[in-house]
C-alpha cells in the first residue's frame, strides 16, 4: 500500500519503484520455539516524482500486535504501527547505509519521524520551511 500511495502522488505515476526492505534486529526481540523474531521492519521506496528522485523511509512496528496476541497465536500481520522517518534513522537502527543520491532525495531529510495512521498521512512532498 505504501508503494500505491507514492505511485498515485506522482504525475502519471512512476513507471518503476525501487524498494529496499529488511528487519530491524534488536537484542530484546521476542523468542518463540528457540527462534528470535524481529518486531520492526524498515522499508525505503525510491521513485522518480515530477522528474526528480524521491526517497521515502518507513519503519513498521508490529510490537503492539505481538504484545496483545503473542507470537504463538495466528496473527494478521497486515496491521503495523507505521512511522515515516528519515533514511538516517533507518541507518541508526540497522547499520544499513544508503547511497548519497538517496540521502539527498530523502523527503524527511533533517526532519523528525511522522506517525502514519492512514494513506493520506504519508508525506509525499518535501515540506518547505519558511524563514522568518
Amino acid at each position: 500500500q505504501l508503494e500505491d500511495v507514492i505511485k498515485a502522488d506522482a504525475q502519471g505515476g512512476p513507471e518503476r519503484l525501487s524498494i529496499f526492505a529488511g528487519p530491524v534486529l534488536a537484542e530484546n526481540d521476542p523468542e518463540a520455539y528457540d527462534i528470535q523474531y524481529p518486531v520492526k521492519f524498515w522499508k525505503v521506496v525510491a521513485a522518480i516524482v515530477d522528474g526528480e528522485l524521491s526517497a521515502y523511509g518507513f519503519v513498521l512496528d508490529q510490537s503492539p500486535a505481538i504484545k496483545k496476541f503473542g507470537l504463538e497465536e495466528r496473527l494478521d500481520f497486515g496491521k503495523f504501527n507505521l512511522m515515516q522517518c528519515p533514511l538516517s534513522e533507518i541507518t541508526s537502527l540497522t547499520g544499513v547505509e544508503f547511497p548519497a543520491e538517496l540521502l539527498q532525495a530523502d523527503l524527511l531529510r533533517g526532519d523528525d519521524n511522522v506517525s502514519v495512521d492512514s494513506r493520506e498521512e504519508v508525506r509525499t512532498r518535501r515540506v518547505r520551511r519558511r524563514v522568518a
